[in-house]
């Protein structure tokens, strides 16, 4: 079988065009499948397609295309509707496998696509960024087939095929400490000890400053917030706050890291603040380092996370500062979540729950309702 896969999100320079997207993650699934299926899946042939410019390095068995394109939105918007579709026909793809909710809106193969979890949020930034998510809406509602982490407690949209299927996490993070951390750690100016956030929605972004006061007061002058994955929009907005808020010597704004640099930065924190996005790859890539998370038990939270992490009532940011502060300051507590958050990530590693993915791209590719362009000619 011919598979393609939309290699976006390993694109030189798209992390640093569209923070807080989710990408970065994206590009670690997507890394994940190169890794661990080429050999296990010898009747496959695996076909990255992506724009011209140095990638992380490949396994053997994959089979490069690279096109030109440039990073911004509206590069984006041609490589995902004009220029993917094309080098589907040219290489003869069967199916086309993306680990972002974005698929061409005519697309050649049957396309296996995540489902969108965060489509209810305002489409922010430029004319071309929002342009860009609102067609990737539109081609994934097209899709062949969206899936649904299993162990989240949602239900697919009336009129979408959906499918759950096992999470999985990027096989770069791993709780041992890497030959090359405290050098990651160094290009980005991240001093330890930190607590992490990563990719918060804006709405989310004022509870989670509001609960760190909490902790600031009690090791602000040892301990930092580090705030991962900012859009321009937020992080104008979370800006604004730290310094109403005077946190701006205990907090610190990233918009993005670099690819590889990224497990590093989860493995060197010592708390991961917040609910995160929820589609909860933020928490799973937490849990899969040995992260203890602080966290609002709300539902999607609570299914993802489990006993390994410290929950608290909904909208009380007290409580949640105090869940944050507790396990910095306690380390038997730190070190049980931690070792419940390693048993609890041990079902997203390895290859099994990607050979189940590829099982279910197999079927649709085999389809007769998936054999034509999501829309008409």
């Amino acid at each position: 079988m011919r598979i393609a896969l939309n290699g976006w999100p390993l694109a030189p320079g798209a992390q640093e065009h569209a923070p807080g997207q989710g990408l970065d993650l994206a590009a670690h699934a997507l890394l994940s499948i190169l890794t661990e299926l080429p050999g296990r899946a010898p009747e496959s042939e695996f076909t990255l397609i992506h724009p011209a410019g140095d990638l992380p390095r490949l396994p053997e068995g994959v089979r490069r295309v690279p096109v030109a394109s440039g990073t911004s939105a509206w590069a984006r918007i041609r490589f995902e509707h004009r220029t993917l579709p094309a080098a589907l026909r040219r290489v003869g793809a069967q199916a086309l496998w993306t680990t972002v909710p974005s698929a061409p809106l005519r697309s050649p193969a049957p396309v296996l696509v995540p489902a969108d979890l965060s489509a209810g949020e305002p489409l922010g930034g430029s004319a071309g960024e929002r342009l860009q998510r609102a067609l990737a809406r539109a081609g994934a509602a097209g899709a062949a087939l969206q899936h649904i982490p299993q162990d989240l407690p949602i239900q697919p949209t009336v009129g979408v095929e959906a499918v759950r299927l096992p999470p999985t996490v990027g096989t770069l993070f791993r709780p041992d400490p890497a030959l090359g951390d405290a050098e990651s750690l160094g290009r980005w100016e991240i001093v330890t000890p930190f607590v992490l956030t990563h990719n918060p929605p804006v709405t989310e972004i004022a509870a989670l400053l509001a609960a760190w006061t909490w902790v600031a007061a009690g090791v602000g002058d040892s301990h930092a917030l580090v705030i991962l994955g900012l859009d321009r929009h937020r992080l104008h907005f979370a800006r604004d706050l730290v310094s109403r808020l005077g946190l701006s010597d205990t907090v610190r704004l990233l918009p993005y890291v670099s690819l590889l640099d990224l497990p590093s930065v989860y493995r060197a924190a010592s708390v991961f603040l917040g609910a995160g996005r929820p589609e909860g790859h933020e928490l799973r890539h937490a849990l899969a380092v040995g992260l203890p998370i602080a966290a609002p038990a709300s539902e999607m939270v609570a299914s993802v996370v489990g006993p390994a992490g410290y929950l608290v009532r909904p909208g009380d940011e007290r409580l949640l500062g105090a869940a944050c502060l507790a396990m910095l300051v306690q380390e038997d507590l730190a070190h049980a979540l931690r070792q419940k958050a390693l048993a609890r990530a041990e079902a997203y590693r390895g290859a099994a729950p990607l050979l189940r993915w590829l099982g279910v791209l197999e079927q649709a590719a085999g389809d007769p309702r998936h054999s034509r362009s999501v829309l008409p000619k």
